[in-house]
């Protein structure tokens, strides 16, 4: 289950980038420009790493558990926009993941 070489790089990888590209598509700080072109990036990602279900797992699982202490750390609503958008981006994939993990019986 434990990945190596070039999918342990992808895990690092797209496991510490995802939360920010997930916080910057989301934050009103920015253009919405900006925003859109976040949010079709984290798409993007998404849509990569489910062709990668154990990869995906693992990327997925743990935020979304952590989620919603960063939410609640960040002093953020669970039904605010934000909060509703940042539960729906990390519990979402996983549940895609989990299906496509029992379709292909990995």
């Amino acid at each position: 289950m434990i990945p190596t070489g070039r999918d342990l790089t992808l895990l690092g990888l797209t496991f510490s980038l995802y939360p920010v590209l997930l916080f910057s598509a989301l934050v009103p700080a920015f253009p919405l420009f900006v925003n859109v072109v976040l949010g079709g990036c984290l798409l993007l990602v998404v849509g990569y790493l489910q062709s990668m279900p154990r990869i995906a797992l693992l990327v997925f699982g743990p935020w979304s558990i952590v989620m919603p202490f960063v939410l609640l750390g960040l002093n953020l609503s669970f039904v605010s926009l934000v909060g509703i958008a940042v539960l729906l981006a990390t519990w979402l994939p996983l549940g895609f993941t989990v299906l496509t993990i029992s379709v292909l019986r990995l």
